[in-house]
């Protein structure tokens, strides 16, 4: 399920580099983590798989990225709460 988070978020980040100019590489491991950050919610596990694609000298993008996405609220998930009946 990962894999094709991250091909998206590679078509992703090179339209941002292209749009506003800024370093592709940059642009590419901020989104993709940010993306797989808020898919897998731990984001020591987003920069460890991402680790795999990037080069070490993106550690920092990779990981405010990461933690960024994971902080997102997601989308239709409610927490359960114990007092409540399911």
């Amino acid at each position: 399920n990962i894999f094709p988070v991250i091909f998206s978020g590679f078509a992703m980040g090179f339209a941002l580099a292209s749009l506003t100019g800024v370093t592709p590489a940059f642009a590419v491991a901020a989104v993709v983590a940010s993306s797989c950050g808020y898919i897998m919610r731990k984001p020591v596990a987003v920069v460890g798989v991402l680790f795999l694609c990037f080069p070490v000298s993106i550690v920092l993008p990779l990981i405010a990225g990461a933690y960024a996405g994971s902080l997102v609220p997601a989308i239709g998930r409610k927490e359960k709460r114990g007092d409540e009946k399911n």
